[in-house]
């Protein structure tokens, strides 16, 4: 038999279906045919007229439409039927009286009266017709009967509500409105609040100018946050319970619980009845969401470059450097970055924010979450873990091969093995931490000696032939959680890139990014948050802008300097844009003639852009 079925034989199917559909209730066929007879209304009622069984026609057809009903032969019938001499044809209307409609969140019910009108229902007058469709109207003479007040009450006990407002039923029934009424309320749960840290400190630098005996103090303008041994610093408001609610069928709603947070004193710092207190001078510093991490960080300062001589910068707190960073030079700090001069063609990655108040060229700025990721002790000791971790697997899976074949292996044999042939890369990422541990600048080198150890054992193939492998790479593993884990802790919220300008660099952070001056240059800058530019002539070309929430800029292009990208979240905003591509969301814009005072955001599902005034004057 065929699979597929031929036009042929579709035809000859559709034949087949004519020849034997007898159906009597089909409507009248639009063949010039005398039907049987006709079908009026009048008064309400439906009659057959004017029939002949001779005619050479079928029996006229009867539907109704709702709310009404057709009626034949004592049955509620749907769809249309031939109407016959002797048939008994009538009609229903299916009127409701009142209406309950409970709210979606089960706080509210309302009664509504006569929700289908308020006069009895009828089917309207119509002259003869072989296709009669009864269609309702109203029955001005006819006033439709308010429901009783036990027939609401039934309803309301069938549905299961409680507390309801007998009043308001009454009331609705003695003077309708015919309107909604509010006849039963839940109590809606009452809402706590999240517990919260009061800081008594600016977690901000503050950047103030000063006049010493007449003249402005343009090296120390910066403030930076700092505490005195002693001073409460911070206090824990407790979260404040929520109160459970119920709705109108008597069952609870709960209210989301709130948040608490947990204070984790560390180095610097006590608390006592929730009130956290400096155990000596220095920046307080938080980290965390849920755990606040509070501690009092230590500063390395340098009072020159950061060159070949002093060597990478790798410190566990802030770091001061009040020359310039060279070429080629690295800075990784556990903390803020702050550099007095400029940075060409270096690295900066900071867990907190960076301040540079020299020109940037060529490098590269990590602030936060960046500054966490980009730091190399983080990243080759997540690499090294994960790399121990599969070997620690495959060695297990191996074990149990050569079990089920009933042989063996020792973990000396295997290890080496795997060490020498698929894991050539573990060696590698040792001498890279290695590295990292010993450009560390701090006082606490020491916290960093076991982890140094045993990263010195993974590499003496002596002492991995003689020692107990398993525990020992177990062992190992721990310590780099732990390194990894007190990395990521030391991010920072609510940090900023806070630069003059920059060339040939890139910028990525979690926080803000503050351009003061001249601007930027064939960069790419990324922040979760906002990108503003200050200085009323700061331009920005050739460059890629990318953040969260908005960008806001002064002159954009220009006669050269390639193609400029602006990409914003929520909002992108500019006093002159000669050129460019500018998106808010998914929505995008080519700028190919000069737009001056323009705020591009997204309105009614789509890109707007309205007229504004930036200037910072």
């Amino acid at each position: 038999m065929s699979a597929w079925v031929s036009d042929h034989q579709l035809l000859n199917f559709m034949k087949e279906l004519d020849h034997h559909n007898n159906d009597p209730l089909q409507p009248v066929s639009n063949a010039e045919s005398s039907p049987k007879g006709w079908l009026q209304v009048k008064d309400g009622q439906i009659s057959l007229v004017d029939s002949d069984s001779e005619a050479t026609g079928d029996w006229p057809t009867a539907e109704a439409m709702p709310p009404l009903q057709l009626v034949l032969k004592g049955k509620e019938v749907k769809g249309a039927h031939r109407i016959k001499p002797n048939d008994i044809v009538g009609w229903k209307a299916e009127q409701q009286k009142l209406r309950i409609d409970v709210s979606s969140d089960k706080m509210k019910v309302h009664l509504l009266l006569l929700p289908d009108g308020k006069f009895v229902l009828k089917p309207a007058a119509q002259e003869k017709t072989s296709r009669l469709i009864l269609q309702a109207v109203e029955d001005q003479c006819s006033p439709l009967e308010l429901p009783s007040l036990q027939t609401i009450l039934e309803e309301i006990r069938r549905l299961g509500l409680v507390n309801y407002d007998l009043g308001a039923i009454a009331a609705e029934l003695s003077q309708p409105t015919f309107n909604p009424v509010v006849i039963a309320s839940g109590k809606k749960p009452v809402y706590g609040k999240d517990a919260s840290l009061q800081l008594f400190f600016s977690e901000q630098i503050q950047s103030t100018y000063e006049e010493i005996d007449g003249v402005i103090d343009y090296r120390n303008h910066l403030k930076i946050p700092s505490v005195r041994k002693g001073e409460m610093i911070a206090r824990k408001i407790p979260l404040k319970e929520s109160e459970q609610g119920i709705d109108v069928f008597g069952h609870p709603v709960a209210a989301p619980r709130p948040k608490d947070i947990i204070i984790l004193p560390r180095k610097g710092v006590r608390v006592a009845q929730n009130e956290v207190f400096a155990l000596n001078d220095g920046r307080p510093r938080i980290t965390g969401d849920v755990i606040k991490m509070i501690d009092i960080s230590t500063t390395h300062i340098l009072t020159g470059d950061v060159d070949l001589k002093t060597g990478n910068i790798v410190f566990s707190g802030d770091v001061h450097i009040y020359g310039n960073v060279t070429d080629g030079m690295i800075v990784e700090a556990l903390g803020d970055v702050y550099v007095s001069g400029n940075v060409y063609r270096a690295t900066i990655s900071a867990t907190g924010s960076i301040y540079i108040k020299g020109n940037t060229v060529g490098s590269q700025l990590y602030s936060g979450h960046f500054g966490v990721l980009f730091n190399r002790l983080y990243t080759h000791s997540t690499k090294l873990n994960e790399q121990l971790a599969l070997l620690r697997q495959v060695a297990e899976q191996l074990t149990h091969m050569a079990d089920d074949r009933g042989q063996s292996v020792t973990d000396r044999q295997l290890y080496q093995l795997l060490l020498e042939s698929k894991f050539r890369d573990i060696p590698p990422l040792c001498h890279a931490s290695l590295a990292c541990i010993a450009n560390i600048q701090s006082i606490e080198n020491h916290l960093m000696s076991s982890l140094k150890s045993k990263l010195q054992m993974m590499l003496n193939k002596a002492f991995l032939v003689e020692t107990d492998i398993k525990a020992f790479l177990h062992n190992l593993q721990s310590e780099l959680v732990t390194t990894i884990e007190n990395i990521r802790l030391s991010e920072e919220s609510g940090v900023v890139t806070d630069i003059q300008q920059c060339h040939l660099t890139e910028i990525m952070s979690n926080g803000n990014i503050f351009v003061r001056k001249q601007g930027v240059l064939q960069s790419k800058l990324y922040s979760k948050e906002n990108i503003i530019f200050y200085q009323d002539d700061a331009v920005c070309r050739g460059s890629e802008l990318e953040a969260g929430n908005t960008i806001s800029v002064m002159i954009v292009g220009g006669v050269s300097g390639g193609c400029t990208s602006l990409k914003a979240g929520k909002k992108v905003m500019a006093a002159l844009i000669y050129e460019g591509k500018v998106q808010v969301g998914p929505f995008a814009q080519e700028v190919l003639a000069p737009i001056e005072q323009a705020c591009f955001e997204i309105k009614e599902n789509r890109l707007s852009v309205d007229s504004i005034n930036l200037s910072v004057g």
